[in-house]
């Protein structure tokens, strides 16, 4: 009676942390929580992890892709998510499938957000033509890209990093990026002087601490005697960062696309999953 007991109690504790750890608002989970129950498939589908699946071939059609999946299907707290993403009901979908393609991303980094926070069956192909679709994009999709010097790759967070500066919107932005991680960093200029962009390093180094390399271009800001003799060499990573802001930029709002300045990895998970 007592093994029974600490297992339900570490059952309850397990299924509370999952649900506290879930990359959305509780209101947010309450939605889909009713939505999920609307559903007839989904209502299906979380009677059949609580009393066990039938055989395969009396399972009805619209159940039969989550079927696969049974291993990873659970319902916590009513909720029924796989793994420790959510299932999402067919009619908050499309709002979902938008608000991961937000900033107008490719459809690998797309993928990367459903990934850490939700999913349905065919989620990962309608991702694919919703990008593939996507008229902002098309008009903005980049050319083949010039052949780059190889560089050695690090082997450590913050071992190598690149900067850039560029201009959009008559503003100058300053872009710093770890070759390791990806990890992007933008400042925008009041002044475009070698003792500005100087600050601004000593502000994204106070933060994460000082590189073990600095490779710069050949602005005139960077050509002062503070970097010449220390950091020669090309900068193909920040050049590719700086594409990577420009076309957020293009695509969005200022405001909007600097939300977006970090690696996929270290995307927020509840871009998909916040309020209405």
């Amino acid at each position: 009676m007592v093994c029974d007991e600490t297992l339900g109690a570490e059952i309850d504790l397990y299924a509370h942390q999952v649900i506290s750890g879930l990359p959305a608002t509780e209101k947010r989970l309450q939605e889909i929580r009713e939505q999920q129950d609307k559903d007839e498939t989904l209502k299906q589908i979380k009677l059949y992890c609580k009393n066990g699946w039938p055989d395969k071939l009396k399972i009805p059609g619209p159940c039969f892709p989550y079927h696969q999946h049974a291993g990873d299907l659970t319902v916590e707290n009513d909720l029924l998510l796989k793994g420790m993403r959510i299932v999402i009901p067919k009619r908050l979908q499309k709002d979902v499938l938008t608000r991961l393609h937000t900033g107008h991303q490719d459809i690998v980094k797309s993928r990367e957000r459903a990934k850490q926070s939700v999913w349905w069956p065919g989620l990962s192909s309608q991702l694919q033509q919703l990008v593939a679709d996507c008229e902002t994009c098309a008009k903005v999709r980049q050319q083949p890209r010039e052949t780059l010097m190889p560089t050695e790759f690090p082997t450590r967070l913050w071992e190598l990093v690149g900067a850039d500066l560029f201009e959009w919107s008559n503003s100058q932005y300053l872009v710093v990026v770890d070759y390791f991680s990806r990890y992007i960093e933008i400042a925008k200029l009041s002044s475009t002087t070698s003792a500005a962009v100087i600050d601004h390093l000593k502000s994204i180094f106070a933060r994460h601490g000082i590189p073990t390399e600095l490779r710069l271009d050949n602005g005139p800001q960077f050509s002062s005697e503070h970097f010449q003799k220390r950091f020669p060499q090309s900068n193909g990573e920040a050049e590719r960062a700086v594409r990577t802001v420009k076309s957020l930029l293009q695509k969005e709002d200022t405001h909007i696309s600097l939300l977006w300045h970090i690696a996929p990895h270290h995307l927020p998970m509840d871009i998909a999953l916040q309020s209405f």
